[in-house]
């Protein structure tokens, strides 16, 4: 999640709204339930099309409904749409973007309602009162679940995030897919030699990806095309892929690298050492030392982080906060705020925190959200499903711990930067 305040979005006085990305259906539910007039929760939203409103009334009653029906049941027994194992999922690749609008909800609204049992969507959509008991078999109806609640979390997205569509039209300046592409081609410079020989599928990603080059350098269409075309028919893609690169690689960069380091941070020998205001609570010190300690350590190198506590704060001193119906995030760089009404046991909560702290050390968030007025369609993705700071199935890796240790780490005196 951003440092950026603009994350509790439900604070309508500031410019935009921004959601982390792979929020789970009960995470998505109490935002749009924040978000939304009393008057409008149970009825969607009037501003968007009645499928998108449909699908966001058949999310809730399927929430009081798993919710009636476990009540009915042991704590063993209880029928989960997730679970330890699934709740990391395998994120968004960059290369498989989640796109959801108008048009994708209301197609899949309407396979719900044509290919689906009709004793669940009868209950979904208010027509049959809601029972303690799933009608249908078991594994159906979470299969059907499942996908409801997908269903759900994307009306409930589309609809809270249309209201900045023209900011996120802008925000598609950071897309940043096409240089993926070129930088995953092995030999990019033969690939780029050998242009003409491409087949015409792959001639035409590579030129799409070329555009984008010239166009991340702040250039217009009228510009980038008939350039591109110059060296295309002097087949000197190399020498035009070199102009370009080094935009696309700093759009890249800002996606990984830190910006602003913390300058309390020492770095000795294998370790990395950070003062953190003592949380009053000594269930949540040792939640939160073990949590961090446990995920920022990279065996390779023998290294970890130490978390130490001080009784002495600071402006500039970290530390945890917890309160009521919050979205984690960090705020100026040095608070974490958790939500209070979630357990910090839950899988969900101890990954939160790790990539929370991920901020405190300065690192970006690595995914991406932008509106695509062609296709129209909202589209996000992970840059990297594998790392903590991009998604939910992400941890520590080798990335991490290269950058921390050229920012913080120290020779003969100097600290690198």
């Amino acid at each position: 999640m951003k440092i950026i305040l603009s994350l509790m979005f439900w604070f309508w006085g500031f410019a935009y709204a921004e959601l982390p990305l792979d929020l789970s259906f009960e995470e998505m539910r109490e935002i749009y339930r924040k978000n939304q007039p009393e008057k409008s929760f149970n009825k969607g939203t009037p501003s968007v099309s009645y499928q998108v409103q449909q699908s966001i009334v058949m999310g809730e009653n399927l929430f009081q409904w798993l919710k009636l029906i476990n009540k009915h049941r042991s704590e063993s027994d209880q029928l989960r749409l997730t679970s330890k194992s699934s709740s990391g999922g395998t994120g968004i690749p960059v290369d498989r973007p989640m796109k959801y609008g108008e048009k994708t909800i209301s197609k899949n609204f309407s396979r719900v309602i044509a290919q689906f049992p009709k004793e669940f969507t009868s209950v979904l959509s208010g027509k049959t009162p809601i029972s303690p008991s799933t009608i249908i078999d078991e594994k159906t109806f979470i299969k059907c679940a499942r996908y409801v609640s997908v269903l759900y979390s994307r009306a409930t997205r589309y609809s809270l995030l249309i209201k900045w569509k023209d900011h996120y039209i802008k925000n598609a300046q950071r897309d940043i897919r096409h240089f993926y592409y070129l930088k995953n081609i092995p030999d990019l410079d033969n690939h780029l030699r050998q242009f003409n020989g491409l087949d015409s599928s792959t001639k035409k990603k590579t030129t799409d990806a070329l555009m984008d080059l010239c166009m991340k350098a702040k250039k217009d269409e009228s510009y980038c095309a008939p350039y591109l075309e110059k060296f295309i028919s002097s087949n000197r893609l190399v020498a035009y892929k070199n102009i370009f690169w080094r935009f696309s690689l700093a759009l890249w960069d800002s996606f990984f690298k830190i910006s602003q380091p913390r300058t309390d941070i020492e770095w000795k020998n294998d370790t990395l050492t950070i003062p953190f205001y003592a949380p009053q609570i000594s269930k949540i010190s040792y939640w939160l030392k073990s949590n961090v300690e446990e995920e920022f350590q990279w065996e390779p190198e023998a290294w970890k982080l130490e978390l130490s506590f001080t009784d002495q704060r600071s402006k500039n001193t970290s530390y945890i906060e917890f309160q009521p119906n919050q979205t984690p995030h960090v705020s100026g760089g040095n608070k974490i705020v958790m939500d209070a009404n979630t357990a910090i046991e839950e899988y969900g909560t101890r990954w939160t925190i790790r990539h929370e702290f991920g901020h405190i050390l300065r690192f970006p968030d690595c995914y991406h959200e932008f509106y695509d007025p062609k296709e129209e369609v909202f589209v996000n993705y992970q840059l990297d499903v594998t790392d903590l700071m991009c998604s939910r199935s992400g941890k520590m890796n080798e990335r991490i711990y290269k950058e921390l240790k050229r920012v913080y780490s120290k020779k003969s005196g100097v600290r690198y930067f």
